[in-house]
């Protein structure tokens, strides 16, 4: 079976919750990678923007986009100042209405986080909104379920112990003191990540989570528990995360 991310739908549902509606409405999605959450707003707005460094990710984005969307979601490949700089040489630059951080304030160096809000802040028309989402810092747990029954396989770690998600929530709290962004509204979801195995997530850690420490003892278990209770049905393993979402206002 192929990788799953979020099957159950958790992020769409609390994503478009925290975007509130959005027609006739401009987003710019920052990190946007190949697309993966575009496409669950995109058809909603009336023109999206997304951006992000990796002309890999980009260029799946591209080759992926709907036809039906093709006049509304453009996407380019560049970092945030990049983009920024690019949108403020235009001659008539049209500030955004929404904004989407997905995941990437945790991937940018701590001393550069609030710069990177404060840019975010000059594209958005005041009282525009930026919804953040980025994971709590607990590590997540890694489960085998086999025949309706879940197992603990072990925990997720990082080496930096998860610092850069306390880094994240203290940026946008910073951002609010200095009158850049003031916070509307803040809740959790769980995001579910469905592998066949064990090596499989390791594999896809690799490259996609750089900074992730992978026990060799999970596949050990998994391996062990298979052993011990041979499926009747295909087994998946599954990497369970607590994400934070946070929508805030521009001031």
């Amino acid at each position: 079976m192929p990788i799953e991310l979020d099957p159950e739908g958790h992020e769409t549902k609390a994503l478009l919750a925290y975007l509130g509606p959005l027609r006739g409405l401009r987003l710019l999605e920052i990190g946007c990678g190949d697309g993966r959450l575009t496409w669950r707003y995109a058809r909603l707005a009336a023109r999206v923007v997304g951006i992000d460094p990796h002309r890999g990710k980009i260029a799946r984005a591209r080759q992926d986009r709907p036809l039906k969307l093709r006049r509304k979601v453009t996407f380019q490949p560049l970092e945030l100042e990049q983009y920024a700089e690019f949108w403020a040489r235009r001659p008539r630059p049209r500030p955004f209405d929404r904004a989407i951080l997905a995941w990437p304030l945790r991937q940018i160096p701590a001393e550069g986080m609030l710069y990177a809000l404060k840019t975010i802040r000059s594209l958005l028309r005041p009282g525009g909104l930026l919804v953040d989402i980025h994971p709590t810092g607990d590590p997540p747990p890694i489960e085998l379920l086999c025949d309706g029954q879940r197992h603990l396989l072990g925990y997720l770690q990082e080496t930096d112990n998860f610092i850069e998600y306390g880094q994240a929530d203290v940026a946008l709290s910073k951002a609010d003191k200095r009158g850049l962004f003031a916070p509307d509204w803040q809740g959790t979801y769980p995001f579910a990540s469905y592998f066949d195995t064990a090596a499989a997530l390791r594999q896809w850690l690799a490259e996609y989570w750089g900074d992730a420490i992978f026990d060799p003892a999970i596949e050990a278990r998994q391996q062990a528990l298979l052993a011990d209770q041979p499926p009747a049905s295909p087994p998946r393993v599954i990497l369970r995360e607590q994400v934070r979402i946070t929508r805030l206002v521009a001031q």
